[in-house]
């Protein structure tokens, strides 16, 4: 007997999440540079002077090459940030925490089911 129980995505596991939101390959689309746009200044209104690298990477920067239809975003910010500061303001902002090691700096958020996804923060900058 199947008992389907009802979680918060919050708590589900990424496996759990994998298999209610499948991974596609789509052809790429021009407007995936516009979310990235778009995304990047709402990151900078958020986050402001704590930013101090911001790019859009993984396939969907790739124009002509098949990608998942989530829009990947490398942001790095000034060491001695407030890690913790970092993820409530972009909590309050609509992202939702996949995993984070504050303590090592790495944080993976995700906006939207497919939408936009920062991959990493808290990266030491280049002087």
């Amino acid at each position: 007997m199947l008992v389907m129980t009802r979680k918060r995505l919050t708590e589900m596991s990424k496996e759990e999440l994998w298999r209610l939101f499948p991974i596609e390959l789509v052809e790429h689309q021009d407007v995936w540079e516009d979310y990235y746009k778009e995304e990047e200044e709402n990151l900078l209104s958020t986050l402001g002077d704590a930013i101090s690298r911001i790019d859009h990477i993984g396939s969907t920067s790739v124009p002509g090459l098949l990608a998942k239809p989530i829009v990947d975003i490398l942001l790095q910010v000034r060491p001695n940030t407030d890690m913790r500061r970092i993820v409530e303001e972009l909590e309050s902002a609509g992202w939702f925490v996949m995993y984070q090691d504050i303590s090592g700096g790495e944080v993976d958020l995700s906006k939207g089911l497919y939408g936009r996804r920062i991959r990493r923060q808290g990266l030491p900058s280049a002087p």
